[in-house]
């Protein structure tokens, strides 16, 4: 190891480093990682003047939007009824109805 490639701020990491057989730049890139890892889990990290920080309001946005992830999309009840409904021959169609909704679903799709 060249004395004169060590600088003040690094000269820890780059004796570790050296001690261990792993290089400084391998040292350097697995820090980097390591505080893209931590940015990514919402750790506040700081080294040198690099500093991540996630508000609590972007923290309870990602709690939402887990908590609406967990939601189904299909109201099982109605899926069930509407199924006994068909099998038992009791659905009755209401064709009125269904060629007034998909007509309305059309002009405003076209808009």
């Amino acid at each position: 190891m060249d004395i004169k490639q060590l600088s003040g701020s690094n000269l820890p990491n780059q004796l570790k480093a050296d001690q261990r057989g792993v290089s400084p730049e391998t040292t350097a890139v697995n820090n980097k990682n390591q505080q893209v890892s931590n940015a990514k889990t919402g750790i506040a990290t700081e080294t040198g003047s690099d500093r991540v920080d996630i508000s609590s309001q972007a923290q309870k946005i990602q709690q939402a939007i887990d908590s609406l992830q967990s939601v189904s999309d299909v109201n099982a009840s109605k899926v069930a009824d509407l199924r006994t409904a068909i099998a038992s021959g009791n659905f009755q169609i209401n064709s009125s109805s269904t060629a007034d909704k998909l007509l309305s679903f059309e002009l405003n799709f076209r808009q």
